[in-house]
């Protein structure tokens, strides 16, 4: 057998763990292009004449501005342009980070599947999907907006701070003053502050008590460390390299006819406490991993529940069985993991 770890056991956890780390950073990337591409498209389709289809009726619609199956395609042509190819990358590093050889034609098919599978996922599958997400943002912006009386123009600004890559504080912080600027216009006419009538109308008053809920949802969107947008393409990044690195692994211990697989987490306080109990768990290629109660056929499954998978960073390693895995491969402790990524850390 020509299994890479086979040559060093007790450093295999970490040299997948890097591997993994590595692989995370390059498909970051293309989430995040795939993610910004998907937002121009959605921002093209913003114009002033479907700004004004959308608001003429009682009730504003947001399929005047774009259709769900329309969002849907948009997002199916970011991922195949920017995140599949990188996908299929990170498959064959898991690949190559596990053996020593050539993509036999077996694995070439095998990368296809999965792939087809990731787009699926990614476009039909996640909870909500991208799509759905931002058809949300478009719904609940233009029935806001409405409600409140707006403009075109301030509509217009709304929707582009929803649909901005970077959170656009320059929008909420002017809708902030704007609201502080109304309270103090509304309580100012009933007295200096601390009289009961200003303090009666600061508790009760309707308009002022919507005022303060704008208010503060202008301060949630301020104090917002990053989009959404970027959250989604972190997300992507960390659980899709994690499960197409670990596939990759799984199809090369078969190649070489590996007779387990094992479990390796990465045992620090990030990690999950099924996962680290998981840890070292040792089964047949073909036979699934019971973690947190469900079963993965390996670590970031496409299949398993999402909480299991999103943002798994653990890997999968091979031996002929059991009782030779228990000698290869050490249970790393969570302090020793905590060393180990601290030293990363000043390293880099």
């Amino acid at each position: 057998m020509t299994l890479r770890d086979r040559d060093d056991p007790a450093g295999a956890a970490e040299r997948h763990r890097r591997a993994l780390l590595r692989s995370e950073e390059r498909l970051e990337e293309a989430a995040d292009e795939a993610i910004r591409s998907f937002l121009r498209q959605v921002q093209r389709s913003i114009t002033p004449r479907a700004l004004t289809a959308a608001t003429s009726d009682l009730f504003p619609r947001a399929t005047e501005l774009f259709t769900l199956g329309q969002a849907a395609r948009w997002w199916e042509e970011a991922v195949d342009e920017n995140i599949a190819a990188e996908v299929a990358a990170v498959w064959r590093t898991g690949y190559f980070d596990t053996r020593d050889g050539t993509l036999v034609r077996s694995s070439q098919d095998a990368v296809s599947g999965y792939l087809a599978n990731v787009r699926d996922r990614l476009s039909r599958t996640a909870t909500p999907t991208l799509p759905e997400a931002a058809f949300d943002k478009a719904r609940v912006a233009l029935a806001a907006e409405t409600a409140r009386g707006s403009s075109t123009r301030e509509l217009s600004r709304r929707l582009a701070a929803e649909f901005g890559w970077d959170e656009d504080a320059t929008f909420w912080r002017g809708r902030k003053e704007q609201a502080t600027r109304s309270i103090s216009d509304i309580l100012d006419e009933l007295g200096p502050p601390g009289t009961e009538a200003r303090e009666q109308a600061r508790l009760n008053d309707p308009v002022v008590r919507e005022l303060q809920r704008e208010s503060a949802e202008a301060t949630r969107h301020i104090d917002r460390v990053q989009s959404e947008w970027q959250t989604r393409a972190e997300r992507i990044a960390r659980t899709e390299s994690c499960g197409a690195y670990n596939a990759g692994a799984l199809d090369a211990g078969r190649v070489e006819g590996a007779g387990v697989k094992v479990w390796l987490a990465t045992a620090d306080d990030r990690t999950r406490e099924s996962h680290l109990e998981a840890s070292n768990a040792c089964a047949a290629l073909d036979d699934y991993f019971n973690v947190g109660g469900a079963s993965l056929e390996m670590p970031g499954d496409p299949s398993a529940p999402p909480g299991e998978v999103i943002n798994c960073r653990c890997t999968v390693v091979f031996a002929d069985s059991c009782a030779e895995a228990a000698e290869l491969y050490p249970v790393i402790s969570p302090l020793r993991a905590e060393q180990l990524a601290r030293t990363e850390d000043s390293e880099s």
